[in-house]
């Protein structure tokens, strides 16, 4: 299309043009306007870097929750008054602020309130083997302790520490439940908030983009619904979004949902939190863990 219409009729539109690295400025360019590129000499992402982004070393923890490292990553912008000189050339920006202040989006302002839960007797032996597991990870190659990739490796241990965190029956099924685990915290902010919104039957989203074990024993979903059952919260008033698999099952559950029949809601961000239209009597999103993209994090906040 760029070559045959004369560099025209390629036209992207999209609310997050960069979500992860600053990298993705160059790809947009290279999309749309690779001319540009060209005569400014920046033939790959290196030279693109070396003119427009600069390393940063920061501390962050490492993936077993404990140990803090160095990290090297591009994380800011340098030259920006030439870079945005190029990007204004082929693109049209408008912010969420810009919309407001046409008059063309109304966005709520949501209280956000962050609930700390204590670290469970069932999770604690668990989450010190996570620690001792990254500090084999961490050792030489060739040290004899050190374990093979196909044993265990950092992404295994995200994966692990992740369930862990979010509950220990994410990791054994047969874990006993916990009062002060995220499930019974979840479960008691949405029971409050729907007794607090009763007269206007407001109604409660939940994320969790971690939910049920790989052997279908452990669904926290599940679990938090059993919970606001026992608090007296109707069956019929509960429901989880990836037990609605045909799209017009799905519109339904929405429809239902903005009618105020559903009251608590519940699904990961993929599912639940991106092109659902449920916002008229939300009044809580509840996320028992975090997607790790910004972006989609903004989608589910769904106008509360």
């Amino acid at each position: 299309m760029y070559e045959t219409h004369n560099h025209r009729g390629v036209v992207f539109a999209t609310g997050t043009p960069i979500t992860n690295t600053l990298g993705e400025q160059n790809i947009m360019t290279r999309y749309l306007a690779p001319d540009l590129l060209d005569k400014s000499g920046i033939r790959n992402f290196d030279d693109w870097a070396a003119n427009f982004a600069e390393a940063v070393t920061r501390m962050e923890y490492a993936i077993d929750g404990v140990t803090i490292r160095p990290k090297i990553a591009l994380a800011q912008y340098v030259n920006v008054p030439e870079l945005q000189q190029l990007w204004n050339q082929f693109s049209d920006v408008m912010t969420q602020e810009d919309a407001i202040r046409a008059g063309q989006l109304t966005v709520p302002v949501p209280f956000r309130r962050d609930v700390l839960v204590k670290i469970t007797p069932q999770q604690e032996p668990m989450l010190q083997e996570i620690v001792a597991r990254g500090e084999r990870l961490m050792l030489p190659r060739s040290h004899p302790d050190r374990p093979l990739p196909t044993e265990d490796n950092w992404l295994k241990l995200d994966g692990d520490a992740r369930d862990i965190s979010l509950d220990a029956r994410m990791r054994d099924s047969s874990a006993e439940d916990h009062p002060d685990n995220k499930a019974t915290a979840a479960a008691n902010i949405a029971k409050d908030v729907l007794d607090r919104t009763e007269a206007q039957r407001g109604t409660v989203v939940i994320f969790s983009d971690r939910y049920a074990t790989s052997d279908g024993e452990f669904n926290i979903f599940r679990d938090i619904g059993d919970k606001l059952l026992a608090k007296g919260v109707p069956e019929n008033e509960i429901a989880i979004v990836h037990e609605y698999p045909k799209r017009e099952q799905f519109l339904l559950l929405q429809e239902a949902v903005r009618n105020g029949r559903i009251r608590v809601v519940m699904g990961t961000t993929e599912k639940l939190g991106i092109g659902v239209n449920i916002q008229n009597r939300l009044k809580a999103a509840i996320h028992v863990d975090l997607d790790r993209k910004s972006t989609r994090l903004n989608s589910s906040h769904l106008g509360i």
